[in-house]
């Protein structure tokens, strides 16, 4: 689960993105990639600069990323890698760079101290963090196509991170390399299967049957006896051909050769098409949380109260749903309440087993064109 350091404390050519595919790459196959590559980046390299965006003290200033770019790969690192944020970035893009890839790479630093259930816990909170930031680094900068990528514990910041953008803006790719996230957080019934087909464009799970560390990073998502439904913007992606260990993902030319080749292009703000972000505020615009209190038992039990109040620009307001989330992001216990017209408020009350007091709430709104919203609270 750790980055560049091994410590841990308890060739096919392209890809349809409408489907899940899993694909093997070759360490030696890279003919015909800088081609491929100089499209997804500018004749020169935009900036050589490893920027920080480091978010272990809140949220940061979205001034500490790289402003105006049109392309940005912002690279998360795993368990005990924080020092070495920045390092491991230059290392993803000189690999990057052998393939012509230009295009600027950002360090994410996120607060790995601890024991791995501790660092977990912080990759879960900071993935939502990272979320809230990004938000407001694409309203500074609306043209700049977004990449994210996470190794190990990273993976799990990645897929917080979707889970909390959900319905709130989109980015090209969301991508992880030797996933610590549990082997079926891609699956039906989770709260990351709709997030991901909301978030991303393509988001790829870049897997090593070598990496003896990772567990969704280990092989294929598993959902379980007779398969389940993966969202059709995902892919399992194997690289064990020339990834021989969890440590050794960004220095590979077999998976930066997958890696460039799924880049999808920038997501639309600007109105004239199709961007899903709802950005525009007129007859798409999703409905909103207004207000949300969430209060957990500490005596008898642990019961949950959910108090929401939301409301819909369009007057259509369809449904409310609360939902306590396990540590593993398994769903505990859920409610959803169906209301309509422009605002509406109610109270929830969650129940999840006695030995299991939950980690998180979600609550999202959905609207009658299925435009919804999402807030999540730490228990």
């Amino acid at each position: 689960m750790n980055d560049d350091t091994d410590r841990i404390d308890s060739d096919d050519e392209s890809i349809e993105t409408n489907r899940r595919t899993i694909l093997q790459y070759g360490g030696a196959a890279v003919a015909g990639v800088a081609g491929l590559a100089a499209t997804t980046g500018s004749a020169a390299a935009d900036t050589d600069e490893i920027m920080e965006v480091d978010l272990r003290g809140g949220i940061s200033p979205v001034t500490d990323a790289p402003q105006g770019e049109d392309e940005v790969i912002f690279n998360v690192h795993g368990y005990t890698g924080s020092s070495a944020s920045v390092s491991q970035s230059e290392t993803l893009q000189s690999t990057l760079r052998e393939f012509g890839n230009t295009e600027t790479v950002t360090a994410v630093t996120w607060d790995d101290s601890g024991l791995p259930s501790s660092a977990e816990s912080s990759a879960r909170q900071q993935g939502a963090d990272f979320a809230d930031w990004m938000e407001e680094y694409i309203q500074a900068n609306p043209g700049t196509t977004i990449r994210v990528l996470g190794h190990s514990m990273g993976g799990i910041v990645a897929f917080e991170f979707m889970a909390a953008a959900a319905g709130r803006f989109q980015v090209a790719n969301v991508d992880s390399i030797g996933s610590y996230e549990v082997s079926d957080a891609p699956c039906e019934g989770t709260e990351f299967h709709d997030a991901i087909d909301q978030v991303a464009t393509f988001a790829g799970n870049y897997y090593s049957t070598n990496d003896s560390i990772a567990r969704l990073g280990n092989g294929p998502a598993d959902c379980g006896f007779g398969g389940g439904s993966l969202p059709d913007n995902y892919a399992d992606v194997d690289v064990s051909d020339s990834v021989g260990s969890h440590t050794t993902y960004k220095s590979s030319t077999g998976f930066g050769q997958a890696y460039i080749s799924n880049f999808q292009p920038g997501v639309d703000r600007n109105g004239d098409g199709d961007d899903g972000d709802n950005g525009d505020g007129g007859e798409d615009a999703a409905p909103t949380i207004d207000s949300l209190s969430v209060d957990q038992r500490s005596y008898w039990g642990n019961d949950i109260t959910v108090e929401w109040s939301v409301s819909d620009a369009n007057g259509d307001l369809s449904s409310v749903q609360s939902v306590v989330f396990g540590s593993s992001s398994n769903r505990l216990d859920s409610t959803r309440t169906s209301v309509s017209g422009p605002s509406a408020s109610g109270t929830h009350e969650l129940d999840p087993p006695f030995y299991n007091d939950g980690t998180y709430v979600r609550v999202r709104v959905t609207d009658a064109a299925g435009n919804d919203s999402t807030r999540r609270v730490r228990l």
